[in-house]
């Protein structure tokens, strides 16, 4: 696929509809921005849904570049032009109607502009303008959409890393870009005179745009969506090509089914199912079925542990009660309800939350601290006596976290998956098989943490500081057994030997990438080990001497919640930095290892 980019001025017709075309993009400009200042003005609507009219309005200049816009130096002029006027307005607050009130600094409107100069230089370059109209059109209305939605009924919120976005205003986000996204294969078919696609292919290729999408727009990585939405969908529409349709729905299905298996092992939260079904779609695109295989053994394998650690939990706490009853020959009416109350709460793991904040009165009422697959109740001083006498069934049902039983959230899924998909986007389009290995790496490290917080837990050892070699409680982070470590090294070796295994497969040649057609040899899968399990103790380290811990409201020890309302003191480490922002930096730094040893090969 070549850029084109010759500029014809011997055709009086291709001049003629072009100069149309500019002269149209700027009327349709200039009136939208018009009446935006009007309905300002008039003081007829909120500000914020003035900026959206805007938002969704200037969308449709795609439609101007593609049916009269032919020349890439034409088509990236336009909107150049409004990143300078947008980038002015800015600086001087000259159009007041587009700029953000509650957030001044943040130069929204130039990134706009930004994004579709990229999309429209790219479209008319590699001839690609539908998916560029497609990706435009998809932004412009779903983002102003989940502003609008989530200003109005956006009561529940998602936590995200580097935002909070409201339930429904995603909800709305999506819907935008499936029902748009759906029309760009059919248009594509419709305007070149090919046959028209399958309908199960247009639905499949608008879901993966649309999750795609909507997830973009959730994240917001750096107040960045303005940009990487429209980028996120048009790199969306190559990857999911019509050429692609088969392994679309192998991916898809296999990615629901493997995905929902963990959803009802309460491995995953109904965020979390949809956050795993598309990044295991993207990595069967970017990566092959080898590093499919390897995302799918995780989510199995992370499951299968996590409901061996539930289990034993549930078996913890009925052996401490059976102990209470021997012990005091009888239960009272305080004992039943405290039993029951804690049994409800494990099984069902319904600890609300309200935009991932956990209730402030289930914390300090049941006294949780959440950690890493930890929890500390405070109890009656005869329960105390009986957990001192039994430490290894009560304590275990004790380490339990509320997000443990609940299962990962969406923003836990992002920060184990977000290196992997990078390296295997990298490997996607430059080819290198160093990127593929970092991709495993950050893999392996996930798994391998994974094992070792859900399998360490059960050791009957207490752990110990990974810095200091000091007794610290179950689940604290930065805390080690040789149980947890043993698990760590196990799975930083299924990841790393799953490709070899499945070398016996004979798939048909579409199952694989263009870049790669059989899977790595001994000397990868030795670095992608190391790497991952190097990963698990980096991620301790972080865990012991940078992550935030918090003293209990009773004084009894340290935890790795702050609560709800904020209310415990910082004993250590630096308040923005989480369990999730340690995985993210830990199993990065995997993938970074992987990578850097895999330019020796």
């Amino acid at each position: 696929m070549k850029p084109q980019f010759k500029f014809d001025f011997g055709n009086g017709v291709w001049l003629a509809k072009n100069l149309i075309g500019l002269t149209t993009s700027y009327v349709l400009i200039l009136s939208v921005l018009s009446i935006s200042l009007l309905m300002r003005s008039k003081g007829k609507t909120k500000h914020e849904w003035g900026r959206k009219f805007v938002h969704i309005a200037v969308a449709h200049w795609s439609l101007i570049y593609y049916f009269l816009i032919d020349n890439f130096y034409i088509a990236l002029f336009v909107p150049l032009t409004f990143v300078a006027v947008n980038a002015l307005s800015h600086r001087f607050n000259v159009i007041k109607s587009i700029e953000r009130q509650e957030n001044p600094n943040y130069p929204g409107t130039v990134y706009y502009a930004m994004s579709f100069a990229l999309l429209a230089g790219i479209g008319s370059a590699f001839d690609l303008k539908i998916y560029a109209v497609g990706a435009m059109l998809a932004f412009g209305w779903g983002d102003a959409l989940a502003g609008i939605i989530g200003i109005s009924f956006g009561r529940r919120k998602i936590s995200a890393p580097f935002s909070e976005k409201s339930t429904a205003g995603s909800a709305a986000c999506f819907v935008m870009c499936f029902l748009i996204s759906a029309l760009v294969p059919i248009a594509d078919s419709l305007f070149t005179g090919t046959p028209p696609p399958p309908p199960l292919y247009v639905l499949g290729f608008a879901f993966c745009a649309g999750t795609v999408g909507a997830a973009t727009e959730v994240v917001a990585l750096f107040g960045l969506d303005n940009i990487l939405m429209p980028a996120a969908l048009f790199f969306s529409y190559l990857l999911f090509g019509y050429e692609n349709l088969r392994i679309i729905y192998v991916a898809l299905s296999v990615s629901v089914f493997v995905a929902g298996i963990a959803f009802s092992l309460k491995a995953l939260t109904g965020d979390a199912f949809f956050a795993a079904v598309v990044t295991g779609v993207l990595l069967y695109r970017t990566g092959g079925v080898y590093l499919f295989g390897a995302l799918i053994a995780f989510y199995l394998i992370a499951s299968a542990a996590g409901a061996v650690r539930r289990r034993a939990a549930r078996n913890a706490q009925t052996l401490a009660y059976a102990q209470m009853i021997n012990d005091k020959g009888q239960m009272t009416n305080e004992d039943i309800a405290t039993h029951n109350a804690q049994r409800t709460t494990h099984n069902e793991g319904q600890i609300a939350d309200e935009g991932g904040e956990r209730r402030a009165e289930s914390r300090d009422e049941l006294g949780i601290k959440d950690e890493k697959h930890n929890t500390n109740t405070v109890m009656p001083d005869e329960d105390k006596e009986i957990s001192q006498q039994q430490p290894s069934a009560f304590n275990l049902q004790l380490s339990t976290s509320p997000s443990a039983k609940r299962g990962r959230r969406a923003v836990q899924v992002f920060c184990n998956s977000a290196p992997a998909l990078l390296f295997s986007t990298l490997f996607y389009f430059l080819g290198d098989i160093e990127y593929l290995i970092g991709a495993y790496g950050a893999l392996a490290f996930a798994l391998s943490d994974t094992l070792g917080s859900e399998i360490g837990i059960l050791s009957k050892k207490q752990p110990l500081d990974i810095v200091t070699f000091k007794p610290v409680k179950k689940g604290l982070s930065g805390g080690v057994s040789l149980l947890g470590l043993f698990a760590s090294i196990v799975g930083a070796a299924c990841i790393a030997a799953l490709p070899m295994l499945c070398g016996v497969l004979d798939l048909p040649p579409e199952f694989y990438t263009p870049k790669l057609t059989k899977p790595y040899s001994i000397l990868p899968a030795v670095m992608v080990l190391c790497g991952g399990f190097l990963g698990a103790l980096f991620d301790s380290f972080l865990g012991s001497r940078f992550q935030a811990k918090y003293v209990l409201s009773d004084g009894s020890g340290l935890s790795d919640d702050p609560a709800s309302d904020g209310s415990r003191p910082l004993a250590r480490g630096f308040r923005f930095v989480n369990n999730n922002l340690v995985n993210l930096i830990s199993c990065s730094m995997a993938g970074v290892v992987c990578f850097a040893a895999g330019l020796f090969l």
